[in-house]
């Protein structure tokens, strides 16, 4: 933002035009109220998985990043975050202007098992029936399904 005057050496009425080039121009020094937003390279994978951080946000200076685990905050523009352990993690990103005006965006992330059925697959059991007779049990998951096998 220039400054802009004129000196009128004539009395009179003078028609004065003044324009924006852009709807977000500066007013009372300050670019408009920020809006936090980030993209995440994925937001369901397997443990451990790494995810990129990058911050899409407008009008803010300063960024502040709650990865949603037991890590510290991070006060970068964009970032990265290795999470080891599976669950549903919702990372917050801060975004603040100069003139201290904050917005906030979450997203939540779900990080699962490698093999996405919690340790159940695989399972054999051999049932004492009480007559003599076993009952074996295999248990495979299938997309969420248990399958549940026996032969006698």
């Amino acid at each position: 933002m220039r400054n802009i005057f004129n000196i009128y050496v004539v009395l009179g009425f003078f028609l004065l035009l003044i324009s924006c080039s852009e709807a977000d121009d500066l007013i009372d020094g300050v670019q408009g109220k920020p809006i936090a937003d980030f993209d995440a390279s994925t937001c369901d994978c397997e443990a451990p998985c790494t995810i990129e951080f990058t911050n899409t946000s407008s009008n803010a200076i300063n960024f502040t990043w709650n990865l949603g685990d037991e890590s510290d905050l991070l006060n970068t523009r964009n970032t990265s975050h290795t999470y080891t352990e599976t669950g549903e993690y919702t990372v917050v990103l801060f975004a603040t202007n100069a003139d201290g005006d904050q917005d906030v965006k979450e997203k939540t992330l779900f990080i699962s098992s490698p093999n996405n059925n919690n340790g159940i697959s695989g399972i054999q059991w051999i049932i004492d029936m009480g007559d003599n007779s076993t009952l074996t049990d295999a248990i495979e998951v299938s997309n969420g399904n248990i399958l549940l096998g026996f032969t006698m």
